[in-house]
């Protein structure tokens, strides 16, 4: 709003501005040329103090700006964590906090402020010093008779009207500052590369789902891999887990596959093509997903379940929640599946989670992806949703990430991660027998 604001306000008083200044100008030259060059030379001193001030009030502003970012971070914190504030007795300790950065705060505000209030004051006074410069030279002119005591008197007012853009040029230029201040986070977003979703040559076309990973590599930073040389083929039709420690990759991973991201290098093959080749929209149509965050929209039980479809086929929907078990509270909700879902405590995490796995289903995709899909679910509902799951995986390639391995013992291939690399690779009984990595993570949870 204050970017928005400022530059709608800021542009119609330049052109203003710039009319008045040129005006000014040509009359001045038309009456006098010694007092007109009089009062233009002092325009350069005026530029160089605005220069001066504002290379100044805009370190500060810009401190400003990433100050109030941090405490608008903290206030949203308090208020969705703060249950969990208050189960650690950690009240005390966010008032200091907040009472810190309102403080910088304010004394960054405060020195802004004191830079911006010199600005206008100076001006004047070299405004008031021209004005002395200008009736000294005019009465001198006039008593050589090259002037008239009224032309001296014009020429003032002139001064006035020559001097007041630059004023306001300068009030302009520290709203703006401030405004660019907050703007130069927008646009470091938006200098961010457009994610072209209409690229890729290869549109409409059937797949099998053969997965291939060439010694992909990636790092969000630079020099900072987070996959390392990661290369598998994986034959479509079949189950496969990711496993590992948490930071691992198993996620980044995924989000390779779906390009999320782009490797860093290496190449990702489906069915034989570079992923790249895919058009974007297409590819990621193959692949029906349930994240670990169960993203719920403000809308109806229906159209969450069909997001991403053409149309609402209310019978399905009701077979697909059936199958999964969210047939029970979805009915409970005041309009049942033509309640409006809201993100403020209406549906628990378990609800959630299974509303995302029956919206997975109905997209009936080639491939599968369920990150953690079942963390949130209790072990009793987690039972009646695995034959929902099966079925929907059966005959096409899956990849399960999990760290509850009870959940996928009954994979194809169960590729054990650390670090970004593959550490072993195997069914869960082949794993057990190698008796490293994942058969000591496995017995660790079971409690053998």
């Amino acid at each position: 709003d204050l970017i928005s604001s400022t530059f709608s306000e800021s542009f119609a008083k330049l052109v203003i501005l710039a009319i008045t200044f040129l005006s000014v100008i040509v009359m001045m030259f038309s009456l006098s040329l010694p007092l007109s060059f009089l009062v233009i030379i002092a325009g350069p001193f005026v530029f160089l103090l605005i220069n001066f001030i504002t290379k100044r009030t805009k370190v500060l502003f810009s401190q400003q700006q990433v100050t109030l970012g941090k405490l608008s971070g903290q206030m949203e914190e308090s208020i969705s964590g703060y249950s969990v504030i208050k189960a650690y007795c950690q009240e005390q300790n966010m008032i200091n906090s907040f009472k810190e950065n309102n403080d910088k705060l304010q004394e960054l505000g405060i020195k802004a402020n004191i830079w911006t209030g010199i600005l206008m004051p100076a001006i004047n006074v070299m405004q008031n010093i021209d004005f002395i410069f200008i009736v000294i030279v005019g009465s001198l002119l006039a008593d050589k008779g090259i002037i008239t005591i009224g032309l001296i008197s014009s020429f003032v007012l002139y001064a006035r009207q020559f001097m007041r853009p630059l004023n306001e040029l300068a009030s302009i230029y520290n709203t703006l500052q401030s405004a660019l201040a907050g703007a130069e986070r927008v646009f470091e977003i938006m200098d961010n590369k457009e994610e072209n979703v209409s690229e890729g040559i290869i549109k409409e076309t059937s797949i099998k789902g053969d997965i291939e990973f060439k010694e992909v590599c990636f790092a969000y930073v630079k020099d900072k891999p987070v996959i390392k040389n990661f290369s598998i083929k994986i034959n479509h039709g079949i189950k496969v887990a990711l496993v590992g420690e948490t930071g691992c990759g198993k996620t980044t991973l995924i989000n390779l596959l779906t390009r999320m991201y782009d490797v860093t290098s290496g190449q990702i093959l489906l069915d034989g093509l570079d992923i790249k080749e895919y058009n974007l929209k297409q590819l990621r149509s193959y692949f029906g997903v349930v994240l670990q965050d169960s993203e719920i929209f403000n809308d109806t039980v229906y159209a969450n379940l069909c997001y991403g479809l053409d149309s609402i086929n209310k019978a399905r929907c009701k077979e697909v929640c059936q199958s999964v078990g969210a047939d029970a509270f979805i009915l409970r909700l005041p309009q049942g599946y033509e309640s409006v879902l809201t993100n403020d405590g209406m549906l628990s995490e378990g609800e959630r989670q299974l509303l995302t796995i029956a919206r997975s289903i109905m997209v009936n995709a080639p491939m599968i992806i369920l990150d953690e899909a079942t963390s949130n679910v209790d072990t009793r509902t987690e039972k009646n949703i695995k034959s929902a799951i099966d079925n929907m995986t059966r005959g096409r390639t899956s990849f399960f990430i999990a760290h509850r391995l009870s959940t996928i013992k009954d994979s194809d291939l169960i590729i054990h991660m650390e670090h970004g690399e593959i550490l072993e690779v195997g069914t869960h009984e082949e794993l057990l027998k190698l008796n490293n990595g994942y058969a000591k993570m496995y017995r660790l949870q079971v409690g053998d």
